[in-house]
């Protein structure tokens, strides 16, 4: 039986948002043979009308035929597979959205409580015993994640050509123990598997604990084993042109390869969470949170400062987030800002006498962790050598000074290890006021903590290397002293009062940077 759908002689087209939409008349299209992915009849009033959806000239991935029959079948299919003929005893329509990209630049999966693409183009929906668990707060401490339990996957019935472009798939992943002490089966980022065929079925995802990327029996295996309970970010690159494969854990480079083949596959739909094709292998729960497409090569420092860049408050009277995790859960209480910054604008610390002032976010996952690497750079335009300049929620309701001047005006900083506060100071030289100076702080378990000064090390101490976290989600305060209200923890070194000055260019990095990585950012 052959299966026609009306399509296309170009009539005219109309321009709108920079896509241009093709109207096209009086045409049948012919199968070559009977696919239907999506193969359901329907009844109507109506007859002999059509309505497709046709991304790029080599597909049709959704169409609706109504003939004489006063029935239509809603199914996916390629262009390609067929042949269009003109027809001028037909009444009937085709509405091409030719310009639009196949693959586009770039996809979005939030799963901010539904499997939308924030594009519109790639929106998914659940399969399974069609039920999801939404989690929050999500990784950045603000939204939600999905939590896919076994074989419960999300279909997106629309094609996305992988087979003649190079990508990049990103994504937050936590995959929980579940009561097992180690990694067993797969947890499936993302499928495009068009049959159990060597290169034409994309696996995406974690297998045995490591990294995976698959194009069936050609696959790519990391190196290093994931930690249960906890979130990490994967990345999975390949480049078409050189037929290269990369896996990236946490922002570096797990494994490279070159598979003996491209990948070759075509199917008209994709899944999140499972292979729909196999039966047979152990699926594994777990959580997902942002997965990104973009078709392209991303390089080495983008994934890294994806997966390591916090956060990133420019204050270009703004407090929101810039980076990529955009922790946008933040405010500003008596602030305002500057219009001659360090870089465009700056924050302004400078409360009235008797009221507070400080600038708060919260969402910070990593500043959360006992003895997980992190860096702080900032700069800072004193009014006054006086008071604390950033300070974490290392407790519940227990805030510590980590940045901020010593009771003899010193730049300081310090870590708190229980009620023992581990400091150092800036004892060399003095901190211009009414001066913009670059400061740098990088704490890790390996060399403790070590504080910089316009882009050189100016204090270090290997000894503190114990860093208390809260074990969850944790809250900074930039400019003010919050009391705790369970006195337990010291202040330190630090003046527990507040910072009167100026603050640009504030960025959180959950990794320790490297001296010349700190001296880059001393020369913006």
């Amino acid at each position: 039986m052959i299966v026609k759908i009306i399509i296309l002689f170009l009539v005219y087209f109309i321009e709108t948002q920079a896509i241009q939409i093709l109207i096209y008349n009086n045409a049948v299209f012919y199968p070559n043979y009977n696919r239907s992915d999506i193969n359901s009849n329907y009844t109507t009033s109506s007859q002999d009308e059509c309505i497709c959806q046709c991304y790029s000239i080599s597909s049709c991935l959704t169409a609706m035929f109504i003939g004489n029959s006063q029935t239509y079948t809603l199914y996916s299919v390629h262009i390609s597979e067929g042949t269009i003929r003109i027809s001028l005893n037909m009444n009937a329509s085709v509405i091409s959205f030719t310009d639009v990209k196949n693959p586009p630049d770039t996809i979005k999966w939030l799963f901010d409580g539904n499997f939308n693409d924030v594009y519109g183009r790639y929106s998914g929906y659940l399969e399974g015993n069609n039920s999801a668990l939404w989690i929050s707060p999500d990784y950045n401490g603000i939204g939600q994640a999905v939590y896919l339990p076994s074989r419960n996957y999300s279909s997106i019935h629309q094609y996305l050509d992988l087979t003649n472009s190079s990508f990049t798939f990103s994504a937050w992943i936590w995959i929980p123990s579940n009561g097992a002490t180690s990694h067993n089966g797969y947890f499936i980022l993302i499928c495009q598997c068009e049959s159990g065929n060597a290169y034409k079925c994309l696996q995406i995802g974690i297998v045995d604990g490591k990294l995976f990327l698959g194009f069936y029996n050609d696959d790519l295996r990391g190196n290093s084993q994931l930690e249960l309970d906890r979130w990490h970010h994967v990345a999975y690159v390949y480049k078409r042109d050189s037929s290269n494969r990369s896996v990236y854990l946490n922002g570096y480079v797990d494994k490279t390869d070159r598979p003996s083949n491209m990948y070759k596959g075509n199917t008209s739909f994709i899944t999140l969470g499972a292979v729909p094709l196999f039966t047979s292998p152990t699926f594994r729960s777990g959580y997902v949170d942002k997965l990104i497409f973009v078709s392209r090569v991303k390089n080495e420092s983008e994934i890294l400062d994806e997966a390591t860049l916090v956060a990133y408050y420019s204050f270009d009277n703004t407090y929101l987030d810039s980076g990529p995790n955009q922790i946008n859960n933040s405010t500003g209480i008596n602030t305002s800002f500057n219009s001659t910054g360090r870089v465009n604008q700056a924050l302004i610390i400078a409360g009235s006498t008797g009221s507070s002032a400080y600038f708060q976010a919260n969402g910070f996952y990593f500043l959360g962790q006992s003895n997980k690497a992190f860096s702080f750079s900032l700069w800072i335009y004193p009014y006054t050598n006086y008071g604390t300049i950033v300070q974490v929620l290392v407790s519940n309701n227990q805030y510590v000074p980590i940045i901020g001047f010593s009771t003899i005006g010193s730049l300081t900083i310090q870590i708190i290890n229980g009620n023992i506060a581990c400091s150092i100071s800036f004892i060399s030289g003095t901190i211009l006021l009414h001066t913009w100076t670059h400061i740098g702080m990088v704490y890790s378990s390996t060399n403790g903590i070590r504080l910089f000064v316009n882009g050189s090390l100016v204090s270090q101490a290997s000894s503190c290397t114990n860093y208390q976290g809260y074990g969850n989600y944790t809250t900074i305060t930039v400019g003010y002293y919050q009391q705790s209200l369970q006195n337990i923890l010291t202040t330190g070194a630090i003046v527990a009062a507040e910072y009167r000055g100026e603050v640009d260019e504030l960025k959180i990095f959950s990794r320790a940077l490297t001296t010349t990585e700190i001296y880059r950012l001393s020369l913006l």
